[in-house]
């Protein structure tokens, strides 16, 4: 079963107090040499989807659940002035942090928006590329966000997860917290590729991260799709 919306908003509140205490990023494969300080302590994830997609300079970037932003600071110095990246996420605060960071660094091609998904509040071939880092399991409805990315995205487009998936009887859930830390709401990699079908998205390839902390069963990688 899955957290409500509150929980989930008050969960990432307490990373961002947390991320504000520390000041220090925990994300051990994000390249902190590529961007500032403050923006590099708000990647959390032990994911990299940008490291598997090449951007052109004017190409068209979602992140969906972009947090306070890393991912798409790292598209935007990564991808030029002439690059155009949009973060939406459901946690009023992340957002706020993330427009903070791009007014201190004048990154004028970045958009941040605060709003629940799905559905995504874009037009029909808006962005040449999708990306979720660790967000997606905790979208309850993935068939109609899956949608909405095909939707999106131009033909031939590409869409980066990067999360597990993982069945969900892998975990034995004792309470909320174990639920976020242990992707509660991830699915097999499988069913994945059957969502993504059902959507109009060809899953090209799975890229599988071999981490050495991972529980016993826990797979987790980069679903890269191609809009057909």
């Amino acid at each position: 079963m899955f957290p409500n919306r509150e929980r989930i908003i008050e969960h990432y509140r307490q990373v961002l107090a947390t991320n504000d205490e520390q000041l220090t990023c925990c994300n051990p494969v994000y390249p902190v040499q590529e961007v500032p300080e403050d923006i590099a302590i708000h990647s959390l994830s032990t994911l990299q989807p940008l490291n598997h997609c090449a951007i052109n300079p004017n190409d068209r970037i979602l992140d969906i659940g972009c947090g306070a932003g890393a991912d798409c600071f790292l598209a935007a110095y990564r991808g030029g002035r002439q690059t155009r990246i949009i973060g939406i996420d459901i946690v009023e605060e992340l957002i706020c942090r993330a427009r903070e960071l791009k007014q201190k660094h004048n990154l004028r091609n970045i958009e941040f928006i605060h709003a629940e998904v799905p559905p995504l509040p874009f037009e029909n071939g808006t962005f040449d590329i999708v990306m979720m880092n660790y967000s997606f399991h905790l979208i309850e409805h993935k068939s109609s966000i899956l949608g909405d990315i095909q939707r999106v995205l131009v033909t031939g487009g590409k869409a980066i997860i990067a999360d597990s998936f993982t069945p969900r009887n892998l975990y034995t859930i004792a309470g909320e917290g174990n639920w976020f830390m242990a992707a509660g709401g991830a699915i097999a990699e499988e069913e994945f590729k059957a969502l993504s079908k059902s959507s109009g998205l060809l899953v090209e390839h799975f890229i599988q991260e071999h981490l050495p902390f991972l529980p016993e069963g826990q797979v987790i990688g980069y679903m890269i799709c191609k809009k057909k």
